[in-house]
Formats: C-alpha cells, structure tokens, sequence
C-alpha cells in the first residue's frame, strides 16, 4: 500500500478492513488515488457514525431501564401508603358515601384538555378512567387512546369522529347552540355525554368524573406552594457521551 493511503488511513482512526478496498487501491492508478483514498476515508467515517449511534442508543437504553427499574421498585416498597392516600384523598374529595357498583368498585374518569385559550381548546386528548376497588383496597388506572373512532350522540344529534372530540363538541353545543357563557356550567352539562360513551367502551359505569386544563393545572402547582427546580448546567446526550468515552469527531 502506498505510504501517503497508510498516513490517511491511519490518520483517519479507522482499520482497513475491507480485502476488496485493499486491491483496489494496491492497483489503483495515479490519476485515481484520491477517488480510493477518499472511498477508504468514508467507510471509516461511516463505521465511527456506527459507533457512536450504538453507544448512543446504549445510553438511552440503560437510562429508561434504569428509570422504569427504579420507579417500580419505589412504588411496589411504597404501595401500601400510596393507595391509601389515594382512598383518602378520594373519599375526602367525593364525600364518604361514594357511589359503587354491585363489585363494590368506584370509576372515575380523568378528563385533560388543553383549555378555552389553548390551541386545542376542549379536546381531551387525556382520557383516564381510575378505578377504586373498596374490597381490595387497591387503585388501577385504564388510559382510552385518544384516536379511538366513536359513533357518538350530543343533544340528539347523531356524529362520528374521535373519542377527543366528543366533550368538545359537547361544550360547542351548549356555548354556540343553547348560548351558555359559564364554562363551569358548560363542564357539567358536557361531562355526562362524555361519560355515557366511555361507559360504553369499558362495560362499566361511569361514577364521577374530573376536568383539568393547563390552567387548573398551574393552580394545582400554585396550591401545592410551587416547585423549585434548580438546573446548574445543561446537557446533552450527546455531550454526556463525548466525555464518557472521549468520541472524537472527523471533520
């Protein structure tokens, strides 16, 4: 091989290991040298983008393991506690005379939206039916895909589209069609339609039902007096990775 294809190569990090890329450039004329030398620096560059996507993906990996591990370790030391703060905070909340089911379970149905002022307005694209089981003692949590395609009834009228849509169109309803202006009010008239077709997904009654907006979600953080979140420095993933396992970069 000739001496100036050794420097680059060497230079480039990279080991020739291709037979075929070795003739090549063994035979190569002249007038084509720099087209193979330039066919020999790719590969490498190519097979370090390799490594380093790898190492990266590694990383990500053993992060979301590492985070899923500790978080179900957390709750399964802690579960006891936890589900009955959850009772408790819902029986304090709803009254001691809960409404239940020949089960003796309670469901109650999590509505999230964006808000009045928010680009998606009342579209609930979080749909969360929690169920309190009195005989277990226990708390499960059921997520409705907020794509879900529904045939669904508002005030009579007969509509189709996503599950999402339907408190929406609910609260259009009242506010465009039966001219409402208190949104309070508007929640409560549209919270039983989105109720009775949840039921209908799920088999079971629909006992209570919470909404939430971006809005009532910074209240939520004002009562519980704020967080504090103190960020010295910013990483990245990719700088993290540099520093780990000093990755150099070909230009």
């Amino acid at each position: 091989m000739p001496f100036e294809t050794r420097n680059l190569i060497k230079k480039s990090g990279c080991k020739l290991k291709s037979k075929k890329i070795f003739t090549d450039l063994k035979k190569a004329k002249s007038e084509h040298f720099s087209e193979h030398t330039n066919t020999v620096i790719l590969f490498c560059k190519n097979n370090k983008k390799k490594i380093i996507g790898f190492f990266i993906f590694l990383f990500i990996f053993l992060f979301l393991f590492l985070a899923i591990f500790f978080a179900y370790s957390y709750y399964q030391n802690n579960k006891q506690e936890i589900l009955k703060n959850t009772l408790e905070i819902a029986t304090n909340v709803l009254g001691k005379d809960l409404k239940k089911s020949e089960d003796n379970l309670t469901n109650i149905l999590l509505l999230g939206a964006g808000g009045e002022d928010h680009e998606g307005g009342y579209l609930t694209d979080s749909l969360i039916v929690m169920t309190l089981n009195h005989n277990l003692r226990t708390v499960s949590m059921l997520s409705i895909p907020r794509d879900l395609y529904v045939r669904y009834t508002v005030e009579g009228r007969k509509r189709k589209g996503k599950i999402n849509r339907v408190f929406m169109d609910a609260m259009n309803h009242w506010k465009f069609m039966e001219g409402k202006t208190n949104t309070k009010e508007m929640i409560e008239l549209s919270a039983p339609i989105i109720e009775k077709e949840i039921s209908e997904i799920i088999g079971q009654k629909i006992d209570y039902s919470f909404y939430i907006d971006f809005q009532g979600f910074v209240k939520v953080i004002d009562q519980l007096g704020g967080i504090e979140i103190n960020v010295e420095k910013k990483y990245m993933i990719l700088h993290i990775l540099v520093q780990i396992f000093h990755i150099q970069f070909l230009n």
